[in-house]
């Protein structure tokens, strides 16, 4: 028993000291996302992120959205939700949208600040992807989808970023209503391409090839890729990645424009590297194996006088 104790305190020394170390994990890169749940202005009545209406998070489609990006060794990492309790800004019209992208919002309780280090998505219930122009009977909240349980549609927007060219707060918003399905992940992962500088494939100007900040290329229609702004049919014969794939001058200028974005201004982007054990870090992991191993050979000794 006595030796067990020994052990486990020997366990929860090395704990104690690997566990701050940073560790690049299985990506390259690491964009920090925080979602902002729009609601009333008393906080009782919110967009959903999800089907089952609330706080509800499958919308966020956090695996589907992840394995989209990981074409371009790039990591989602979801910040804790924020809530926005302000009624004006549950259905968005263009210049209301306008206003949140430029940091100019004067219709009640101000937006949630931008986190250091990280872009920002509003959920709410209409905005002018949605047809909403300002009336009541426009967007989705004025014509609902008669059966929300066997159907779906999300419908999103973003400020294009491309360095040198398009400045951008790091905001986008989405709508969303229906079942959960996964053609809607493509849908959150088709915004974080715009904040990243990736426009929509028909709006591409050429077909000779572009720069690293804003390639041009030219891809038949339906062709799968993650950045058409027309619908394309998803197919069901292929996988989600399949379905929204990303080429390689793509995923080239999304790094490249991420890495540039800084919502913040404090001059480190939105999305980072994701560093590698150094060799400092490696050296040290060696020689804390080689102490560990010393003192349990010593305490083993003992335990035996």
């Amino acid at each position: 028993m006595t030796n067990l104790i020994r052990l486990l305190f020997l366990l929860l020394i090395c704990a104690a000291t690997w566990g701050p170390t940073v560790v690049r994990a299985d990506f390259a890169y690491r964009l920090n996302v925080q979602v902002v749940q729009v609601c009333d202005d008393a906080g009782s009545v919110c967009t959903n992120l999800g089907p089952a209406g609330g706080s509800d998070l499958s919308y966020l489609y956090s695996t589907d959205v992840q394995s989209i990006w990981s074409q371009a060794d790039l990591e989602i990492n979801y910040l804790p939700v924020m809530q926005w309790n302000n009624t004006d800004a549950m259905r968005l019209t263009s210049s209301e949208r306008d206003d949140l992208y430029g940091n100019i919002w004067s219709n009640g309780t101000a937006p949630p600040m931008i986190p250091t280090d990280a872009v920002q998505i509003f959920f709410v219930q209409d905005h002018p992807g949605t047809g909403y122009t300002g009336a009541d009977a426009s967007g989705w909240v004025g014509n609902p989808l008669s059966n929300p349980g066997s159907s779906a549609r999300s419908a999103g927007n973003a400020q294009l970023f491309i360095s040198g060219q398009y400045t951008s707060n790091g905001r986008s918003v989405m709508a969303s209503e229906g079942i959960a399905v996964a053609q809607l992940s493509g849908t959150l992962a088709h915004e974080i391409g715009h904040l990243m500088g990736l426009r929509h494939i028909e709006d591409i100007p050429t077909k000779s090839n572009g720069t690293t900040q804003d390639p041009n290329f030219a891809l038949a229609t339906g062709t799968p890729n993650l950045m058409w702004g027309t619908a394309q049919a998803y197919d069901t014969n292929l996988t989600l990645v399949q379905n929204f794939a990303l080429n390689s001058q793509q995923t080239d200028a999304a790094l490249y424009n991420g890495l540039r974005l800084d919502p913040t201004g404090n001059g480190t982007g939105a999305l980072q590297a994701v560093p590698e054990p150094s060799a400092m870090w490696l050296l040290g992991l060696v020689t804390l194996g080689t102490v560990v191993n010393r003192i349990w050979t010593i305490l083993l000794r003992r335990s035996r006088d």
